[in-house]
């Protein structure tokens, strides 16, 4: 189905950096359909239907409740009606060129981009800038996820009792300090 959109995409832009532009946005509208329709509440939970990314879960493979094949039939529809969609456009738009029009840049490059640093810096902040989000994130899931692995060890005899078993060693810090620094 998403290869429908890839294609609908690249007949609407320019470039193929703006069809991807396209592609990705369709996939974060599903996304963002699926993760609201899954959120729980029952007046939002049709969502799911709308979203791509529900449908194959909707149709419950190896459910205990019984499948629901019918719900595959969504996603085929939807890559025909894609797929149809992008030959007509493809009939419909000019050669080299996308139904969207292209954003025209300045006639003059700015004083940033007069040498080979300015340059490179103005194609490459944006790779730069989303691998800093991606840290960013990965470190804050990284951390919430360690302040609640510390509770789950000091509530739970049976994985205490297993750590101790195979050579874990619970220590005080505050002991750990104090006869280091009267060792030296």
């Amino acid at each position: 189905m998403f290869g429908g959109v890839a294609a609908v995409a690249a007949q609407l832009a320019v470039t193929a950096q703006g069809a991807c532009g396209i592609a990705i946005a369709a996939l974060g509208a599903a996304f963002v359909l699926r993760a609201v329709g899954d959120s729980g509440s029952a007046s939002l939970s049709r969502l799911s239907w709308a979203s791509p990314l529900g449908w194959v879960e909707l149709t419950r493979a190896f459910g205990s409740a019984g499948e629901s094949w019918q719900a595959l039939t969504l996603p085929l529809a939807a890559s025909a009606g894609l797929v149809a969609a992008a030959f007509l456009l493809a009939a419909w738009r000019d050669h080299s060129a996308g139904l969207l029009p292209d954003r025209p840049g300045r006639a003059t490059a700015s004083g940033l981009l007069s040498g080979p640093v300015g340059l490179a810096w103005r194609l490459q902040w944006p790779v730069l800038a989303a691998w800093l989000a991606a840290f960013v994130l990965a470190f804050a899931a990284f951390g919430a996820g360690a302040n609640g692995f510390g509770s789950i060890i000091g509530g739970s005899a049976v994985l205490k009792s297993y750590l101790l078993k195979v050579g874990y060693q619970a220590r005080d810090t505050a002991k750990s300090y104090s006869c280091s620094l009267k060792q030296l």
